[in-house]
């Protein structure tokens, strides 16, 4: 997936968190999550998706958007549902990549909360022909865990740990460490090895539902 220059912050998967066994956590409903969604729905896609920023005092990140929401315990299935929301009512707003990019989130907080069944086609349909040989890979390594593919997932593994340093990525690192994250070579190889150690459990995402770390 080709992302533009104010992707940087969340190019790669969020960091893995809880989460409790394949099923998921025990999920709230939408109302109890999300009692009011007009003011979710309202912002727009920067504010949306990719709001957080440093805390003045003392290094932490404050959360808006649909993030405000997933950090609520039992609330990852409802931050699925308001991404969907937001996306149908912005989707004019948006180009090809942004909606892959809305797509892609939504489908790992479906995943998250133990719903692979919704997860699973929806990740299927973000691939593009143009996509990098990484990106691609990391999408294989995603599904290959959804559909208890032991050995897809390590293959994927394999295809992305062979894949050669791009000439400019120092240029490229040095882009995503300006915007406060550490990205190593080959791109979303931690998220993999999470989902290597997690093999069987629910999706890694960054949901306060359990806990799986490598």
């Amino acid at each position: 997936m080709r992302l533009e220059s104010g992707l940087l912050l969340m190019a790669s998967v969020l960091l893995a968190a809880p989460f409790a066994n394949a099923q998921g956590a025990p999920q709230k409903s939408f109302a109890e999550c999300v009692p009011d969604p007009a003011p979710y729905l309202a912002l727009d896609w920067r504010n949306f998706d990719q709001g957080a920023k440093p805390d003045s005092d003392g290094g932490l990140r404050k959360e808006w958007g649909w993030r405000d929401i997933s950090k609520k315990p039992g609330c990852t299935a409802a931050t699925a549902e308001l991404m969907e929301r937001w996306s149908k009512q912005h989707a004019s707003e948006l180009n090809p990549s942004l909606r892959n990019w809305m797509t892609f989130h939504t489908a790992q907080l479906w995943a998250a909360s133990g719903n692979r069944a919704r997860a699973i086609p929806m990740i299927e349909s973000t691939y593009r022909t143009d996509d990098k040989p990484e990106w691609t890979a990391y999408l294989d390594a995603t599904l290959a865990f959804l559909r208890n593919d032991r050995p897809g997932l390590l293959a994927a593994r394999e295809r992305l740990l062979a894949l050669p340093q791009p000439a400019d990525w120092a240029k490229t690192q040095a882009a995503y460490r300006a915007a406060g994250q550490e990205m190593k070579w080959p791109q979303n190889i931690e998220a993999v090895d999470q989902l290597v150690a997690c093999f069987g459990h629910t999706y890694p995402q960054g949901t306060p539902d359990g806990d799986c770390k490598p």
